[in-house]
């Protein structure tokens, strides 16, 4: 079974492509669904599409685009990731210490990033991690920060990984180096 496509929120950046008959009629890059939940395109002017799946988005722009202006048009949208983490609409971590490439970490659109799963894409633990004694910093909304203290081998030993954090914008994971 497939799984379901994503929903539609703002922020997201979608590119949209338009073929008729093998010719390239449209194809927009990096267009942000608005506050509003709108997008801008060509001929339909602003369209809604938040709260929608991506994949009946599609067809309604399908619809839209075979109803009055192209025959058979073949409309293909994607999510579109923007590689300049300042502008990522879900924000990031940062990931420092004894890993591989420590640094930024998008939040995917999903908005599930955990301990384990930032690890993993700052390139993994190094030779002498610490994996027990990670550290996250959370600042609060009230401007006080909250420090957790985080074991890998808690993580192994749960069923599913309930164990592991829930990472949130602008946490800090650092990931202390063993002392002999």
């Amino acid at each position: 079974m497939l799984p379901e496509s994503p929903i539609l929120m703002s922020g997201y950046l979608l590119d949209i492509r338009v073929m008729v008959s093998g010719v390239n009629e449209i194809n927009e890059k990096g267009l942000r669904v608005q506050e509003d939940g709108t997008l801008t395109l060509p001929f339909l002017g602003s369209v809604k599409c938040e709260g929608m799946r991506l994949d009946d988005f599609k067809s309604k722009l399908t619809h839209d685009y075979n109803a009055k202006y192209f025959i058979n048009p073949i409309v293909s949208v994607s999510i579109s990731i923007d590689d300049n983490a300042s502008t990522f609409p879900w924000g990031y971590v940062t990931v420092l210490g004894q890993v591989k490439e420590p640094g930024r970490i998008r939040i995917p659109p999903t908005r599930d990033l955990t301990v384990m799963q930032a690890i993993q894409q700052a390139g993994s633990f190094i030779k002498y991690a610490k994996k027990k004694g990670i550290e996250i910093t959370r600042a609060d909304k009230d401007g006080t920060t909250d420090r957790m203290m985080f074991d890998v081998r808690d993580v192994a030993g749960s069923a599913g990984g309930e164990a592991d954090i829930q990472l949130e914008h602008g946490d800090v994971v650092f990931v202390p180096e063993v002392i002999f």
